[in-house]
């Protein structure tokens, strides 16, 4: 596999096949993890350095110039000076792999930004990597891919498919090498850690390609509201015609918690409302942060549909990006309404409870699961 990918097509096949490599030998995540065997780079490594071989020649060409074992690159480095194999221009001279600029992909609704790398390799190959930095998780790094294409080829497709609401603009690469190596740093210590069909695959190589960037950018403030801008707020949404039919003792405190979570959360912005937010809000951070009766919890969806209408007509956003928004809240608020009536854990016993990768009370319930234990069983569900 490792002599195909060499060979034949584009680089970034045989990259992302040594990337997956490399994930595969970092350490796992977890209570348990320091505790279990494994095979690590430095073992494979030693493997393939027994083993003089195109293939295996190739393998430790990436690992000396992705790894940051800066004792384990001096060793590779020992072992290739001694290597006789023809080898590819790009595998052997990855040192002069350049970044050309980097592009980012934003969406008013800012769940997340994509990051687009402008990646130069030698013999005149060019590709590109993909970053996508999660806002309502972290900011983290939440995936992240490679394309074997140009980023202007890439860019075209993307301004075709994108809509209205979303820009493609050229980014300062040393800020964005900022704000993603901060991203990755969290998501290094994210447990259970991001998944998806590349990531953490591709980790190893696109951890490499940031640090290609120029060095010196700083990652962008986000700047949380003042107790008086906050006070703004909700006394505008008060004064609305969205608001005013709020103005009571129990709608007072729920609209405070929908504004102190939104200013602490994600970008900061307690205007700022997507599906994906409103699904957090209601199904983690309202159910496992706020202590209140239940009497008043039950009546957050319909303060916090008012709310969305109020911030969407603040923000003069379309009206298509409301509806899918106050759907989320449709959606979402069974669940809600479950879980606030739910004995689970809060706060730090919370958190300590998802660590450990036990139940805390929180977890949403399958439909179908709900409906099978209400009646009895499948069976019974069926007739």
């Amino acid at each position: 596999m490792v002599n195909h990918t060499l060979y034949e097509g584009h680089p970034v096949e045989f990259l992302d096949l040594v990337s997956s490599i490399m994930a595969g030998a970092e350490e796992p995540r977890g209570p348990m993890g320091s505790s279990e065997e494994r095979i690590t780079l430095a073992d494979l490594a030693e493997t393939f350095e027994f083993v003089d071989l195109a293939a295996t020649t190739a393998l430790l060409h990436v690992f000396a110039a992705v790894s940051s074992d800066d004792v384990l690159v001096a060793r590779i480095r020992r072992t290739l000076r001694e290597r006789q194999q023809r080898l590819p221009a790009w595998v052997t001279r990855l040192s002069e792999v350049r970044i050309e600029q980097v592009v980012e992909m934003r969406h008013v609704l800012r769940d997340g930004e994509n990051y687009f790398l402008d990646v130069r390799l030698p013999d005149g190959f060019a590709m590109t990597a993909v970053v996508y930095v999660d806002n309502n998780l972290g900011p983290v790094v939440k995936d992240g891919y490679t394309i074997d294409a140009p980023l202007d080829a890439v860019l075209e497709q993307a301004r075709a498919a994108v809509d209205e609401d979303t820009s493609l603009e050229p980014v300062d690469p040393a800020d964005a090498r900022a704000l993603m190596e901060a991203a990755l740093e969290i998501e290094a210590i994210m447990f259970p850690p991001m998944e998806s069909e590349s990531w953490p695959a591709c980790r190893p190589l696109l951890r490499w390609l940031v640090s290609l960037l120029p060095s010196g950018g700083r990652v962008p403030e986000e700047t949380m509201p003042s107790d008086d801008e906050l006070d703004a707020i909700a006394d505008g949404f008060l004064a609305s015609p969205e608001g005013r039919s709020f103005n009571d003792p129990d709608h007072a405190a729920l609209l405070d918690v929908l504004v102190s979570l939104g200013a602490t959360y994600d970008v900061q912005d307690p205007l700022r409302w997507s599906p994906v937010n409103v699904e957090l809000l209601l199904l983690d951070r309202v159910p496992r942060k706020v202590v209140d009766r239940v009497q008043v919890l039950t009546k957050l969806p319909d303060l916090l549909r008012a709310f969305i209408r109020y911030a969407y007509r603040l923000r003069g956003l379309r009206t298509e990006l409301l509806v899918e928004t106050l759907e989320s809240v449709d959606r979402w608020e069974p669940e809600y309404q479950r879980l606030i009536r739910t004995p689970r854990a809060q706060g730090a016993e919370a958190l300590a409870r998802m660590a450990m990768g036990l139940p805390t009370g929180l977890e949403a319930h399958d439909p179908w699961e709900q409906l099978v234990a209400a009646v009895g069983g499948e069976v019974e569900l069926e007739l």
